[in-house]
């Protein structure tokens, strides 16, 4: 059984039951990506390279990733991570638009806010944005763009993407795996085992000119 990140939220009796298995997670958002050509060379593509529009909308006080893409809402919680450094993710909730007060709910566990009373619900991504935008101020929105292409690797899943976020562009590399001993041996095949591992979270909290891990202000 894995660990429970400390950071993370504690579950209520209403809480979402899981919905994906944890996968050990490693990535890397370096400006040079041209030094990743060696690893593409040896990978295989799991179809063509696409498109994707996403919003993240983040708490200072969260490390939970709630991310709206098309029709559907996702949350993503970090519940572990080893000595060295890396870290397993997993979708604990998913829901699709119209989202009820409960949804609703949900999503302010997730942020750590305080619900209001009573709780509207969200037919469209609008309307969720405008409760956002009333009624959680401590919110913030991040929209991203961005090129992605899968590739599967050593039995991990590597994943290639450009990403345009608050005017930033981001190139990522991430591999991941539901087991971590394979994911490590990857890594070291790949000469990679070395190199910091970055979480998403931590580079959206610095656009935001964030703590990286939820922390408190200086």
């Amino acid at each position: 059984m894995l660990p429970r990140d400390p950071d993370s939220p504690a579950s209520s009796p209403g809480q979402a039951a899981q919905t994906d298995t944890p996968r050990w997670t490693w990535q890397s958002f370096d400006q040079r990506p041209w030094h990743w050509h060696a690893v593409l060379r040896d990978a295989r593509p799991r179809g063509w390279g696409r498109m994707r529009s996403e919003t993240f909308l983040l708490t200072r006080h969260s490390t939970d990733i709630v991310k709206l893409q098309r029709d559907r809402v996702d949350v993503k919680r970090r519940v572990a991570r080893d000595p060295a450094g890396l870290e397993a993710w997993q979708t604990v909730w998913r829901a699709a638009f119209p989202l009820g007060a409960g949804e609703i709910a949900q999503l302010c566990i997730s942020w750590g806010c305080a619900a209001v009373a009573p709780l509207p619900s969200a037919a469209t991504l609008d309307d969720l944005h405008a409760f956002v935008a009333r009624c959680t101020p401590s919110v913030r929105v991040l929209p991203s763009r961005s090129w992605r292409r899968e590739y599967s690797l050593g039995g991990c899943r590597l994943r290639r993407a450009t990403m345009l976020v608050a005017g930033s562009v981001l190139e990522m590399l991430a591999l991941d795996h539901e087991d971590r001993d394979a994911l490590h041996q990857t890594l070291q095949a790949l000469r990679l085992a070395d190199e910091e591992n970055t979480s998403c979270l931590a580079v959206l909290r610095r656009q935001l000119n964030w703590p990286p891990d939820g922390q408190a202000a200086d």
